[in-house]
C-alpha cells in the first residue's frame, strides 16, 4: 500500500516539477449543490467517468465519486431521487492553478488527506488529478531511473576490461562504443595507433563481437615478413610454384574464410603487393597479380573476394572481412607516396583510434594490477600490490612502449620483489628516474609531503591551471596520481572543473 507520504517523497526525489496541467484528467463533469445523486449518477453512465466536481455558484463544494454513490446511497438502501449531492460528496476538496507544480500538489494532498485535486482556470473547471495519477508518473520516472541505473551498473562490469581490452577511461569507452557500432556490419576497418597500444586485441574484439566470432580470426604480421614469403603466406602456392615448394599451401585468406582477417602493420606492405591487395579487396577481382591503380568501381562492404595462389591457375574465392593495423600516419605516408591512396581508402572505411598510455593515465593502476596479478599468477606467486608511490612513479612515467613496456616493466619489478608489496626501487630505472629526481628536488617538509587535498583547493588549482591537470598538481604540490585518486573519489570537483 502506497501512502500519500510515499508518494511525497518520491515525487520530491525524483523531481517531480512538472505541471499538474500535463496529467490532469479533463473529462470531468460538474452539477449543482442542490441537484440529486440521481441527476449525477445519470451524468456519470451518459459521460462514462467516475468522478463528478460539485459547484456552489463559482466555488468548488466537493467531488463525488462512482464509490461515493455505491458505498453511501445504494450500499445504504437509500433513493438516489431523494439523496442530494451534498450529503455525498467528498470534502474538503482543493483548488489549484493548471501550472501548480505535481510536487506542490502532493504536498497538499498530503497536509489536507484528500485524494483528489480539481483544476481551476479564470473560474473555469480545466480538470482534476488524483493520487492515482500521481503514482503513475512517479511510477514511470522509477521505471527509467531504474533502467537507467542497471545500464550504468553493467558498463561498469563490462567496461573495467571490454573483450579483453582492459580501460576505463573517456578515450577507451570510446573505443569500446565503435567495436560495438562496427562488429556488425561488415566493413573494412583501421585500426591506428602506436605500438604496444593493443591493436591485434581490438581486433580480436570486433571478431568476437560480430557474427563471424565462431569463424577464424586470422592474424598477419604484414612486417616481419619478406616480399615474396608475405605474398605466399597470403595468397597460398602451389607443388613447384618455387623452390622449396614441396606442397601445395593454404594462404591465410584461404584460411580466414568465413571469418576475419587482421593485416597488422599494414604501413609496411611492400608497394608490389599493396597492388596485389587492393585487387584482391574489389569485388570481381581475378588474381593476386596486377597492376595499376585497379580497374572499375566495386562494393566496399563486399567481404567476399577471389585470387589465384602462387603459381597456379585455379581460382579461390573466400568470404572474409579485413581489418588492418599500423603504427604510421598512413595518410602521412600517402601524401608521401610511400602507400596507395586507393588502397588506404578501400581499408580505412572505419577508423579506430587507440590512444597511448599517457594519454589515458587513469588506467595505469587498473592496467598494472592486471598486468601483475597475470605474472604473479603465471610465476605461481601469491598476489602482489603497488605501493601508493609505485603507483605515483609510474604515472609521472611517459611509457613510450605503452601496455608493452608496462607489462615488461612489471615481469622485471616481481622479479626484483621478494615480498608482497612492490616498491618504486623494483621498477626498471627508466621508470623511476624523473620521479626520483622529482623527490629529491626541491626538498619538501614533512608536513608539506603529507599534505592533504581537498575540494576547494582542488577547484582553486584546476581553475588557476585551465583544466590542465599536470599543472594543477605541481601548484598543490602533489603528483599526478595523486591528483587523479582525489578526482575520481570526489566527481564534486571533477564536474565543477568541467573534466
Amino acid at each position: 500500500m502506497v501512502s500519500q507520504t510515499d508518494l511525497l517523497r518520491a515525487s520530491a526525489s525524483y523531481g517531480m516539477w512538472r505541471d499538474v496541467s500535463e496529467i490532469m484528467s479533463r473529462d470531468v463533469a460538474v452539477i449543482d449543490r442542490g441537484a440529486s445523486v440521481s441527476e449525477a449518477a445519470e451524468i456519470m453512465t451518459k459521460r462514462q467517468i467516475s468522478c463528478i466536481v460539485v459547484m456552489e455558484g463559482e466555488e468548488v463544494a466537493g467531488v463525488m465519486t462512482e464509490r461515493d454513490l455505491l458505498k453511501k446511497v445504494i450500499g445504504a438502501g437509500e433513493d438516489p431521487a431523494e439523496v442530494s449531492t451534498e450529503e455525498v460528496m467528498s470534502s474538503p476538496v482543493i483548488s489549484v492553478a493548471p501550472n501548480c507544480s505535481i510536487f506542490n500538489g502532493s504536498c497538499l494532498m498530503e497536509q489536507m488527506n484528500i485524494h483528489r485535486l480539481v483544476v481551476i482556470e479564470d473560474n473555469q473547471l480545466q480538470g482534476i488529478v488524483t493520487q492515482t495519477d500521481i503514482f503513475r508518473v512517479v511510477r514511470l520516472k522509477l521505471q527509467r531511473d531504474i533502467g537507467e541505473l542497471s545500464q550504468l551498473r553493467t558498463r561498469l562490469k563490462t567496461e573495467k576490461s571490454f573483450s579483453g581490452i582492459i580501460g576505463r577511461d573517456k578515450k577507451m569507452l570510446e573505443v569500446y562504443e565503435v567495436i560495438k557500432e562496427v562488429a556488425n556490419v561488415d566493413v573494412p576497418v583501421l585500426i591506428q595507433g602506436e605500438s604496444g597500444t593493443g591493436k591485434e586485441l581490438v581486433a580480436a574484439a570486433i571478431h568476437n563481437e560480430s557474427g563471424r566470432a565462431n569463424k577464424p580470426f586470422v592474424a598477419v604480421n604484414c612486417g616481419a615478413l619478406p616480399e615474396g614469403v608475405l605474398e605466399s603466406e597470403l595468397f597460398g602456392h602451389v607443388k613447384g610454384a618455387f623452390t622449396g615448394a614441396v606442397c601445395d599451401r593454404k594462404g591465410r585468406f584461404e584460411l580466414a574464410d568465413g571469418g576475419t582477417i587482421f593485416l597488422d602493420e599494414i604501413g609496411d606492405f611492400p608497394p608490389a603487393m599493396q597492388v596485389k591487395l587492393l585487387r584482391v579487396l574489389q569485388k570481381g577481382s581475378t588474381g593476386a597479380g596486377g597492376s595499376g591503380q585497379g580497374g572499375g568501381s566495386s562494393s566496399i562492404s563486399s567481404s567476399r573476394v577471389s585470387f589465384q595462389p602462387v603459381g597456379g591457375e585455379r581460382t579461390i574465392e573466400a568470404d572474409f572481412r579485413v581489418i588492418s593495423a599500423t603504427n604510421k600516419d598512413l595518410e602521412a605516408e600517402v601524401a608521401a607516396g610511400r602507400f596507395r591512396q586507393d588502397l588506404f581508402y578501400r581499408l580505412c572505411v572505419v577508423p579506430v583510434y587507440l590512444p597511448a598510455v599517457r594519454e589515458r593515465l587513469h588506467d595505469i593502476p587498473l592496467l598494472a594490477e592486471h598486468l601483475l596479478g597475470k605474472a604473479a599468477a603465471e610465476a605461481g606467486r601469491d598476489q602482489i600490490v603497488l605501493s601508493a608511490e609505485t603507483l605515483d612513479a609510474m604515472m609521472d612515467y611517459t611509457w613510450p612502449g605503452n601496455v608493452r613496456e608496462l607489462e615488461n616493466a612489471l615481469r622485471y619489478a616481481m622479479v626484483k620483489c621478494r615480498d608482497k608489496v612492490l616498491l618504486p626501487e623494483h621498477l626498471p630505472f627508466q621508470v623511476v628516474r624523473g620521479h626520483t629526481a622529482a623527490r629529491v628536488a626541491p626538498r619538501k617538509t614533512k608536513r608539506q609531503r603529507r599534505r592533504k587535498l581537498d575540494a576547494s583547493s582542488v577547484r582553486q588549482a584546476l581553475e588557476q591551471a585551465g583544466g590542465n591537470k599536470v599543472e594543477a598538481a605541481r601548484l598543490l604540490g602533489v603528483s599526478r596520481a595523486t591528483l587523479y585518486r582525489f578526482l575520481d573519489k570526489s566527481e564534486k570537483v571533477s564536474e565543477a572543473a568541467g573534466l
